[in-house]
């Protein structure tokens, strides 16, 4: 089984401060982008910017998804920005470069996403209060809904 903690650890998830939407996804994107080759960053980049936000998706309440097709890695790379809230749970910014060989990976990372974002309930009595937290909700997560 696939476990959202495998993707999403302490070095792929990153606290952002209360930015726009289209701000948190581009710092999402460089942080994913920043160990590749600048001929993988450019092409990456310029596929996002061909389809605009027809990468985002909303999965849930809390979870603002972009990802794109790109060639030369061998592997799914996420990275995830988290961007607290003080009454609920806040909202977690989640890019994905996905190579032709992976998508079939890329699918059961997306449903095992939408089931945590639309399924399970978040909020401890004061909230999620930071990335140590929403990490800590993932385990959970992972451990009780195989």
């Amino acid at each position: 089984m696939l476990k959202l903690s495998d993707y999403l650890r302490p070095e792929t998830v990153f606290e952002l401060g209360q930015v726009a939407r289209t701000d948190a996804l581009t710092e999402v994107v460089e942080y994913v982008l920043a160990g590749l080759h600048p001929r993988q960053k450019s092409q990456a980049r310029e596929q996002l910017r061909m389809s605009g936000a027809g990468t985002e998706v909303d999965i849930g309440e809390h979870v603002v998804l972009s990802h794109v097709r790109l060639e030369g890695i061998d592997g799914l790379l996420v990275g995830a920005g988290y961007r607290p809230a003080e009454a609920h749970l806040g909202t977690l910014f989640v890019f994905v470069a996905v190579p032709e060989v992976a998508a079939r990976e890329y699918l059961r990372l997306l449903a095992r996403l939408a089931r945590w974002a639309t399924e399970v309930r978040v909020q401890p009595a004061s909230g999620v209060s930071g990335v140590h937290d929403l990490l800590a909700a993932v385990r959970s997560f992972d451990e009780n809904w195989a």
